[in-house]
């Protein structure tokens, strides 16, 4: 290696390293925050974020249960989440993703579903291929369920049926 190539790879390594040590101390990169769902108490629901040397903020929301299997596990661009998108000074990350987290302080339920057909200014929307049938009964059933926002104008809701997460469709709001 040339020492040219040596000088260049030493500062081009220090300047990544900077970048991402800035990212880390300015958008909230590498925290992490548990919070057990209130609904389902053998659920554990982790928020953490990671950066990478652009200085882009992921947030990966985990649920886990008490055997350690992950029942559910998405990542999202911090940016194109609503209770995420605005970190500063005064409102850190490790303050948005315990907002983020709040939703797991309720104890809800499918039975608070609204109706298969939902004609509202801003419906719920079941998830893909739920037909009514699964949702009607999933609503009858009152399975655990929680919902946290997943984008600008929506939140997305999960429910605890005999053990495994599945997802119940999304739920639309005034972005």
């Amino acid at each position: 290696m040339t020492r040219k190539f040596r000088i260049f790879a030493l500062v081009s390594g220090l300047i990544a390293a900077g970048t991402a040590a800035q990212a880390q101390g300015d958008t909230g990169c590498g925290i992490r925050l548990d919070r057990v769902w209130a609904g389902a108490p053998e659920i554990t629901a982790t928020a953490e974020t990671r950066c990478d040397l652009a200085g882009h903020v992921m947030a990966r929301l985990s649920f886990v249960n008490h055997a350690g299997e992950i029942l559910d596990e998405t990542s999202y661009p911090t940016d194109q989440v609503m209770s995420l998108a605005w970190v500063d000074a005064e409102f850190p990350m490790e303050s948005a993703l315990d907002d983020w987290l709040a939703a797991l302080s309720y104890a809800d339920t499918t039975a608070n579903l609204p109706y298969f057909q939902d004609d509202s200014e801003f419906p719920f929307l079941p998830a893909e291929g739920m037909s009514r049938e699964a949702y009607d009964n999933l609503r009858a059933s009152a399975a655990p369920m929680v919902c946290y926002v997943q984008g600008m104008e929506s939140q997305r809701c999960l429910a605890l049926v005999d053990g495994a997460l599945i997802e119940v469709g999304l739920q639309t709001f005034p972005g």
